[in-house]
């Protein structure tokens, strides 16, 4: 169960992402490293995110409360769908064999070389970091012995099964394989646009050099994170890795937001 002994019933929204929380000491350096690079650019333009708190975000499953029930939030608002959302069938979803572990690569990814895939119609290269609106985003891929399988997009849209859409599956055909995670906000009144390109392009720069780094995705790295704040601070945040058995669906239930 999670750490924090925040809670708020009734007024909380859940998300399924990846390493929430403690990290490797591999992850941990990595995390710490492109950070303070990001801050010696930016100074006290940047707010690095707490450590436990920087993690890749797999599906959100916000939800709205009609007449009893809980609305998937992005059937209704994409889609115009009624979907309602059934917790204990969540809950099965995510602990069956549905769940596919992956390795996740980070880095190496250079401009000037061919690449086997495109995010959202870009070179991963311009894709591995970029600051969006004021969030700063470092972003990799699943890869396996074969190439680049498309393990994230695909279980992004299995979770239709269990009437759950994800954000970037707005039209049928999206495509989303992006493992992404925030390492901090940007003050977009202290840091000037020409400030935020140099900065970007740094990161890719360096992110393109090193060696690539895998980030393993198993079970064991999932959590469910309940929150009030979409930045999801650990104080104001109640999280439960998957197999936590005091993780129900009523306990979900009773957090949801009414």
């Amino acid at each position: 169960m999670s750490k924090s002994m925040f809670e708020a019933p009734g007024l909380m929204d859940a998300t399924l992402v990846a390493y929430y929380g403690k990290k490797s000491d591999e992850l941990a350096e990595f995390i710490r490293f492109f950070q303070s690079k990001i801050s010696g650019y930016l100074g006290s333009a940047f707010r690095p995110y707490e450590m436990e708190q920087v993690h890749g975000t797999i599906i959100g499953l916000e939800g709205q409360h009609v007449h009893g029930k809980w609305l998937n939030k992005n059937f209704l608002e994409q889609r115009q769908e009624e979907r309602a959302m059934d917790f204990g069938q969540i809950l099965g979803f995510l602990r069956s064999k549905n769940i596919p572990d992956c390795n996740i690569r980070v880095g190496g990814f250079r401009h000037y070389e061919p690449s086997a895939f495109t995010s959202r119609g870009h070179h991963p290269y311009l894709r591995s970091f970029s600051v969006r609106g004021s969030v700063a985003v470092a972003m990799g891929w699943p890869v396996d012995e074969n190439g680049f399988p498309e393990t994230l997009e695909q279980l992004r849209r299995s979770f239709q099964s269990v009437n759950v859409l994800h954000k970037y599956h707005d039209v049928p055909d999206a495509k989303d394989n992006d493992f992404f995670f925030v390492l901090g906000r940007v003050d977009l009144t202290a840091a000037g646009k020409l400030q935020i390109q140099e900065v970007e392009e740094a990161t890719r720069f360096c992110l393109a050099g090193i060696k690539p780094f895998q980030i393993p995705l198993l079970m064991e790295h999932l959590s469910l994170v309940f929150y009030v704040d979409t930045q999801l601070p650990p104080s104001t945040s109640r999280w439960f890795r998957i197999d936590d058995p005091s993780l129900t669906g009523d306990e979900m239930s009773r957090l949801y937001r009414i």
